[in-house]
């Protein structure tokens, strides 16, 4: 894995991302817009020299974390591109090389026609460049939405209420208050479906293991990560539970498909024997005269 290159294994999730597309299991079946949702995460520290030789940057110093985009539209909700954040800048800093990445690889793909971002992202380079691109049709802001949340506690019974505020490039017209509230809470899956599998079911945070703490094996691995974690989270969606058509769990899916990849080689290896000491001998039985 330390000798992977970075840029030449994200294509493979480009690549998987445009098959499921074509195969019509990407359709915008929660949004009538295809959605992509974007979010950053940490995934670990590594020796800035080191950082800066794989991204190609000068020494200052940092720590390494990636943007990671989710489309949010469709059932499955695989990351379709992620991107590493060196420590010079940080999320804001890179949108608008993020916007210029995801133009050249998903333009003529139709995949998605809107994306959400936390309002820190909204700089004036990155619309400018959205802007330039004629990225999504951006030209400016023309609706200002609030959504409001109430929290009521159960023991207390006592209300706590917050208001968010965005600012959409949609008329009215184009995105109704009750579309604007779904996608509000879609855009949440981009932590709950990307980031929580893989912290919760890939163990990212845990396993900070050899290739995982290599200045260069911790990219690779993060990508390897985030192309199982799509290829899961479509045959998650697709599956059905026999006895109740239930959508099976994460670890369900993962042990069908471990089953399915190392079956063969498990019957075809040869029985190993119980650990543990040896079986005593059977009594040797008395010679006849």
């Amino acid at each position: 894995m330390p000798k992977l290159n970075f840029a030449s294994v994200l294509p493979c999730l480009h690549r998987l991302v445009k098959a499921e597309h074509r195969r019509g299991n990407l359709k915008p079946s929660r949004q009538k817009v295809g959605t992509v949702a974007k979010g950053g995460k940490n995934i670990g520290t590594l020796h800035w020299q080191d950082l800066c030789r794989v991204l190609g940057l000068d020494a200052q110093a940092a720590s390494a974390a990636q943007v990671t985009v989710t489309l949010v539209s469709s059932e499955a909700a695989p990351c379709i591109h992620l991107r590493p954040i060196a420590g010079i800048t940080n999320e804001i800093g890179s949108m608008p090389e993020l916007l210029d990445e995801l133009h050249a690889v998903y333009s003529h793909t139709h995949l998605f026609g809107r994306i959400t971002t936390d309002a820190g992202n909204t700089s004036l380079c990155a619309m400018t460049r959205s802007i330039e691109h004629g990225w999504l049709q951006w030209t400016h802001a023309r609706q200002l939405l609030r959504i409001e949340r109430v929290v009521e506690d159960p023991a207390t019974a006592k209300k706590t209420i917050g208001n968010r505020y965005y600012v959409s490039s949609e008329t009215p017209e184009e995105l109704s208050p009750d579309a604007a509230l779904k996608i509000s809470r879609a855009h949440f899956r981009c932590e709950n479906e990307t980031h929580w599998t893989a912290d919760a079911q890939m163990q990212e945070d845990r396993r900070r293991l050899a290739w995982s703490r290599h200045q260069n094996g911790l990219l690779i691995v993060t990508v390897l990560r985030m192309i199982a974690i799509a290829i899961l989270a479509v045959a998650r969606r697709l599956s059905r539970m026999d006895h109740s058509r239930e959508t099976p769990s994460w670890r369900q899916v993962a042990e069908h498909f471990l089953l399915e990849l190392c079956g063969p080689r498990l019957l075809a290896a040869p029985a190993e024997p119980l650990s543990g000491p040896p079986p005593c001998p059977p009594p040797a039985r008395p010679r006849p005269q």
